[in-house]
């Protein structure tokens, strides 16, 4: 599953700058519908991308 720049950096901005947990962050774009499904990653992906 590729993810777009985009979206990796509205990730590391709501992570490391707004200190949202990964799991608000992938509910966030879902609820809101921000990236299309194809992009949304699971939480343990998103764990993964902090260490």
């Amino acid at each position: 599953m590729a993810y777009t720049d985009t979206f990796i950096e509205w990730a590391d901005e709501k992570m490391l700058d707004d200190k949202c947990s990964p799991d608000i962050v992938a509910d966030f774009f879902k609820r809101l519908g921000l990236f299309d499904s194809s992009m949304i990653p699971s939480t343990i992906t998103l764990y993964g991308w902090i260490d």
